[in-house]
């Protein structure tokens, strides 16, 4: 069933990873969101993927962890062209890099993803506990298209692999350098974010050398998951 809706003003959004069958249930954590609001057989709720499809679905049957849906109507959204991919190394303090994710996904981000430096303090993360960020965060926001995440990278293989046309490293190196304002693209962007210690005079020039170019986040020094997030900000502006 594809049908075209003229708007959604739901004041909740629930979420499932496959809305491709009419007649589907929530899991149970979603389950218990749908219960909190006592939705009862025939009420309405309104459910996402995740992957840009949103449905408008009737409650058939409500039991313990399960609530039973059946599409009504449904809309997709397709991505846009102008996205953003931030490269973060995590923070010591996990919370502050949870805190990144939750607000980037809230303001707009296409693609986050998470990279070991030669001065990272934190070397290991929990991918489930981040990707639980993300659905709450663009449920929340009402995003119907979810950032991609990607696990934690070593500097130097992540920076091969990439595949952007425009990529950025922001680092403090006192040296001019352009603002990132000043240069992105309006398409697609990967900016590298590094750790509290700031990335390595040898990761700096590596990037330089796979055609990264340094940019400069303004005269303040800002704290890691700021400057990931300021820079969700001023591509969001910009676009």
């Amino acid at each position: 069933m594809h049908c075209s809706l003229s708007c959604f003003y739901p004041m909740h959004y629930f979420f499932h990873p496959n809305l491709t069958e009419d007649i589907f249930s929530l899991n149970k954590e979603e389950s218990k969101h749908v219960a909190i609001l006592r939705k009862l057989p025939k009420d309405e709720i309104y459910v996402t993927d995740g992957k840009g499809k949103l449905v408008r679905a009737v409650v058939l049957s409500v039991t313990k962890g399960c609530i039973e849906l059946n599409i009504l109507e449904e809309v997709i959204h397709t991505p846009p062209n102008n996205r953003l991919h931030v490269a973060i190394a995590p923070t010591k303090n996990i919370e502050r890099i949870e805190w990144f994710v939750e607000k980037s996904c809230e303001i707009g981000i296409h693609k986050i993803s998470f990279i070991l430096c030669k001065h990272s303090e934190r070397k290991k993360i929990n991918m489930e506990r981040f990707e639980k960020i993300v659905i709450s965060a663009c449920k929340q926001s009402h995003k119907t298209l979810f950032p991609t995440l990607n696990p934690l990278t070593d500097f130097k293989t992540f920076v091969a692999q990439s595949k952007e046309k425009h990529k950025f490293i922001a680092h403090c190196n006192p040296e001019v350098l352009p603002h990132l304002k000043e240069i992105l693209s309006p398409n697609e962007n990967l900016v590298l974010i590094g750790p509290e210690g700031d990335f390595s005079t040898h990761e700096i020039h590596l990037a330089s050398q796979l055609n990264y170019t340094s940019v400069s986040l303004g005269s303040e020094r800002l704290r890691t998951e700021t400057a990931g997030l300021y820079t969700c900000a001023i591509y969001n502006l910009l676009n």
